[in-house]
């Protein structure tokens, strides 16, 4: 259901040992000129095929935060974050991370019915793990706060909870035609037994 009502909360984050995660504030001179920098550098117009969106002062980015970003965060109630890094005085923007639905077209018909996970670091920080830290942190946050409900509301089935390869015991859902996950190379998951499921719960 869309929220036409929803704002950007200010007080709004997510916290890693490094960075914090917040929303883009259409009102911060400093979000608006991050977005200017990031989106109109050379790394992240080549790593987008030469995507250049056009985002070249603050007030294009202002639209953008006011617009599109807005827009996502109405409609599914998550989007795109700022990620900034912690330092000894004020947060650093460094990048940005998102649960956004692919929109390749305005008819809502052909938007995808799950998110996936996105982000951009600016060069400058690249190489230090901030985008799997950050990736991370919003997939905890939704699975504590929006619940597993939101993947089946998505039309995502829940197949159990599975070791996964460098990770903790994890709940996968996938899509109802997915019948066999190794098909889609998940071969080094082993199905965790019931006895420590109940130990982990």
């Amino acid at each position: 259901m869309t929220n036409s009502d929803w704002k950007p909360d200010p007080n709004f984050t997510i916290e890693t040992p490094r960075l914090i995660i917040s929303h883009f504030l259409p009102d911060s001179l400093e979000h608006c000129e991050f977005l200017v920098d990031i989106y109109g550098s050379p790394e992240f117009i080549s790593a987008t095929a030469g995507n250049d969106l056009g985002i070249d002062t603050p007030d294009k980015a202002r639209a953008i935060i006011n617009g599109r970003v807005k827009a996502i965060h109405s409609a599914d109630g998550h989007g795109q974050y700022l990620v900034s890094e912690k330092t000894e005085t004020a947060p650093r923007p460094v990048g940005v991370v998102g649960l956004v639905r692919s929109r390749p077209e305005h008819d809502p018909s052909t938007w995808l019915p799950f998110p996936d996970i996105g982000y951009a670091i600016h060069a400058k920080y690249a190489g230090r793990g901030y985008a799997t830290e950050a990736a991370r942190a919003v997939i905890d946050y939704a699975l504590a706060n929006w619940g597993r409900r939101v993947m089946e509301k998505l039309g995502m089935e829940n197949r159990g909870t599975f070791n996964l390869t460098n990770f903790a015991p994890a709940v996968v859902c996938a899509l109802p035609g997915m019948k066999d996950l190794n098909e889609y190379g998940f071969d080094k998951l082993v199905m965790v037994s019931k006895e420590e499921e109940a130990v982990s719960s």
